[in-house]
């Protein structure tokens, strides 16, 4: 076995003979737990694609590309020694990631280590900079639909010109 997952068109998926191989399995019986799965046929739909594929006799057989939460499905129900190491794995990487995610969105003055911490500042300041440009482009057009909106009453288009000239706005 090469890879575990791999891209297949514009997925990334894993496949039913990768499955069989890892878990030690005979592809027949993934292929089965694929079939009798308890997931709605919309789930199957989205997460499991019957294809064709041959074997180095050239000999034509189905298997199933399988998505992840497709993959997830199908071995969580799984028991045994190999399965429950991958479930650790699974929760372990799923634990490590969302810490990653709490890192990345920590404010700058909460990082202990200088250089992160330096980094983070420089972002945040970048992205106020930026809101600010923003804002600054924007006012004249908040200015106007504010102006706009406090109107009781309907507006002449010339009225409406000399209060976009008024805010700014070149016409």
């Amino acid at each position: 076995m090469n890879q575990l997952v791999f891209i297949e068109g514009d997925q990334v998926v894993t496949d039913s003979l990768t499955v069989a191989e890892v878990f030690g399995k005979r592809h027949d019986t993934v292929l089965r737990d694929i079939r009798n799965l308890d997931s709605s046929k919309e789930f199957n739909l989205h997460n499991f694609a019957e294809v064709e594929y041959q074997d180095n006799k050239n000999r034509t057989y189905k298997k199933y590309l399988i998505k992840r939460d497709g993959l997830t499905f199908l071995v969580f129900g799984y028991t045994g020694a190999k399965a429950a190491l991958f479930k650790e794995k699974y929760i372990s990487e799923f634990n490590r990631m969302e810490a990653e995610l709490q890192k990345m969105t920590q404010p700058s003055y909460m990082i202990e280590d200088p250089v992160s911490r330096a980094k983070r500042w420089i972002s945040e300041e970048e992205e106020r900079q930026q809101l600010e440009q923003t804002l600054k482009i924007q006012e004249p057009l908040v200015n106007f639909a504010q102006s706009c909106m406090a109107s009781e009453r309907s507006m002449l288009v010339r009225e409406l010109a000399k209060l976009a000239c008024k805010n700014g706005i070149v016409i």
